[in-house]
């Protein structure tokens, strides 16, 4: 499979939070260009889940990578989704997230580190593979889980609303057509968006009455560890990129100015919990079938406060 990559862009010049976003309504396709862009020199994406981890899990392993992630604001739109089986188009509303990877060298507060193992002789047998996959899980409403789910048909859509300027030549992946090969690492002094994957992520079918949800990234580093389970049995817990958002609108007239990254400041969670992290993750969890809350399952987390969730790694 092809990875589309993107042109070289200029460093942004400050920490943008999430403003400037257009508003959609259902049965509304696109708001007006200069809006849907976002900033203009980051091209909106404006916030950031960084490569970073601990020396210790560095230590532990020693072919740990861990991506980069950037991301726009979540956005809905009505568009044009066509039934495999049946071949009929119908607009649906579509929530997406458009997210640009890049494999940068890890950074960490005890050491920095290449990403090459450390017994040169003995080099891994094979290049790790990528494999994006996001998971949306309501916390309220019907409480459901939802993959991500592959719609090819809308990306130029998407691409002309959210690929402008300096952006334009850029094509947006799927999660299926951006799996290959890990891509090859990017210093970290590199601009921003030289040598990233670019892909979006949709999801059709979300209950409207979800005003908070939680989206797990998979596939972003191949970080693990075995912990003991409550019956004593070994259990897989991976590396998990998690980002949170809430909205104060409801189910009547959805509209995707109200989305929030973080967590809603009427509940209980504090305010660090909000900002885009690492965690490592039971693989039911992960993959959107467990039942019950999602802390609870969750194990001790990486959290982003070097960089504070947004801009620059």
């Amino acid at each position: 499979m092809v990875c589309r990559t993107a042109p070289t862009l200029s460093r942004p010049t400050g920490l943008a939070l999430l403003t400037g976003l257009a508003a959609v309504a259902v049965g509304t396709l696109f708001a007006s260009p200069a809006l849907a862009q976002g900033g203009r020199e980051s091209g909106g994406f404006d916030a950031t889940l960084p490569s970073i981890a601990t020396g210790a899990e560095i230590r532990s392993q020693a072919d740990l990578w861990v991506m980069q992630v950037d991301f726009k604001p979540m956005r809905l739109a009505a568009l044009p989704v066509t039934d495999p089986e049946t071949g009929e188009t119908a607009r649906e509303l579509v929530w997406y997230l458009v997210w640009r990877a890049t494999n940068r060298p890890l950074q960490s507060p005890e050491k920095n580190t290449a990403r090459t193992p450390q017994n040169q002789l003995d080099p891994p047998p094979a290049e790790p593979p990528f494999v994006p996959e996001f998971v949306l899980i309501g916390e309220d409403g019907s409480a459901r889980q939802y993959r991500d789910v592959i719609l090819p048909g809308v990306l130029p859509i998407i691409e002309q609303r959210e690929l402008r300027g300096a952006f334009a030549d850029v094509e947006l992946n799927t999660t299926v057509s951006a799996a290959g090969d890990l891509p090859e690492g990017v210093a970290a002094d590199a601009p921003p968006g030289e040598g990233a994957i670019y892909g979006v992520a949709t999801w059709t079918g979300v209950d409207p009455a979800t005003d908070r949800f939680t989206v797990l990234l998979n596939g972003f580093s191949n970080g693990y560890r075995i912990q003991t389970g409550p019956d004593g049995k070994p259990v897989t817990e991976r590396r998990t990129g998690v980002l949170k958002f809430w909205r104060p609108g409801d189910e009547i007239d959805e509209v995707e100015t109200e989305f929030r990254l973080g967590v809603d400041p009427r509940g209980d969670e504090p305010a660090s919990a909000g900002v885009p992290h690492w965690e490592y993750l039971p693989d039911e969890v992960r993959d959107g079938d467990a039942e019950g809350d999602l802390q609870d399952a969750a194990g001790e987390g990486v959290r982003a406060e070097a960089v504070g969730g947004f801009g620059e790694n």
